[in-house]
C-alpha cells in the first residue's frame, strides 16, 4: 500500500497576519501537527502540496512554509496555484517533480496555474506532456493533483474559476482507463464526484473554509484540514479528510464579502 497525504491552500503572508479573519500561518502549523499524528500511526510515501502555498508571493511566505514542513520526515512535492509565485516558490521550496512512481501507481502533477488570472488553465505544452505521460504508463494505475478544479463544484463563483480548457482537458482524461481519481484545491471544501468512471475530490484548506452550493462568497464555519489517501495495488484506494479538533481555534470573519 502507498499512503500519499494532500495539503492545500494555506494562503501565507509574509507578515503572519489575516487571512479573512484568522492567523493562515497559525492554522497551517495547526494542521502540519495533525499530520505529525497521523505520521505517528502510518508514515506516509509522500506529501502533496497542491497550490496556494502563498497568499502574497512573497519570499518570506515561503520561508515560512520552508520552516514548517522541515519538521516532517517525509518527501514533499508542490503546485502553484493562482495566488503563487512558481519562481520564487522554487527558489525556496526547491523545483517540483512533474511525476513520480510508486509500485503499481503513478503519480501526477498537473499544473493549472495561469499567470495573472485567478482562474486556472493547462497550457498546450502541459496538455501534450499529460497525454504522453498517460500513453506511456497505461499499466500503472493513475492519481492526478491539480490545483483548480476540472468539473463544476456546484458554488457558482467556485465554478467561474475552476479550469477554463477543463473540456479539452477533460477529451484527453477520457482516453485513459488507468486514471482512477483527480484531486484538487482551489475550491477550500470538501467534494467528491464521479466524472466520466474517474473520482474527482476536492481538498479542504489549511486555512479558511469555502461554504459549498452558495451562489457567491461564502464563508464556512468548519475546520483547516487535509486529505489522505491509500493506495492499494488492485486499483483501490481509500481517502478521507481530517480536520483539527477545537472547533473555535480558526473561525472566519463571516462579514468579509471576498478577497
Amino acid at each position: 500500500m502507498v499512503r500519499i497525504l494532500q495539503i492545500s491552500d494555506s494562503h501565507i503572508l509574509a507578515d503572519p497576519s489575516i487571512f479573512l479573519g484568522i492567523d493562515s500561518l497559525a492554522s497551517f502549523k495547526a494542521v502540519i501537527g495533525a499530520v505529525k499524528q497521523d505520521m505517528l500511526l502510518q508514515q506516509p510515501d509522500l506529501i502533496v502540496f497542491s497550490g496556494d502555498i502563498s497568499h502574497d508571493q512573497s519570499a518570506v511566505s515561503y520561508q515560512h512554509v520552508k520552516q514548517v514542513i522541515a519538521e516532517l520526515n517525509c518527501p514533499v512535492v508542490w503546485l502553484p496555484g493562482n495566488h503563487d509565485n512558481p519562481e520564487t516558490a522554487a527558489q525556496i521550496l526547491g523545483a517540483s517533480q512533474k511525476r513520480l512512481v510508486f509500485n503499481d501507481w503513478h503519480i501526477i502533477l498537473l499544473d493549472s496555474y495561469y499567470a495573472g488570472h485567478v482562474a486556472g488553465k493547462v497550457s498546450r505544452r502541459e496538455l501534450e506532456y499529460l497525454e504522453q505521460t498517460l500513453k506511456a504508463n497505461q499499466d500503472k494505475h493513475t492519481l492526478i493533483f491539480i490545483h483548480h478544479q476540472c468539473v463544476a463544484a456546484g458554488s457558482s463563483w467556485l465554478d467561474k474559476i475552476g479550469v477554463e480548457n477543463s473540456r479539452e482537458l477533460n477529451k484527453i482524461l477520457a482516453k485513459f482507463k488507468q486514471i482512477k481519481v483527480i484531486a484538487c484545491g482551489h475550491v477550500h471544501q470538501v467534494g467528491e464526484f464521479n466524472h466520466n468512471n474517474v473520482d474527482m475530490l476536492f481538498t479542504p484548506s489549511t486555512s479558511v473554509q469555502f461554504k459549498p452550493n452558495s451562489c457567491g462568497f461564502q464563508l464556512d464555519n468548519l475546520m483547516p484540514g487535509y486529505r489522505w489517501f491509500d493506495l492499494y495495488p488492485d486499483g483501490n484506494y481509500q481517502s478521507g479528510v481530517v480536520r483539527i479538533k477545537d472547533t473555535q481555534a480558526f473561525v472566519p470573519d463571516f462579514n468579509v464579502n471576498g478577497y
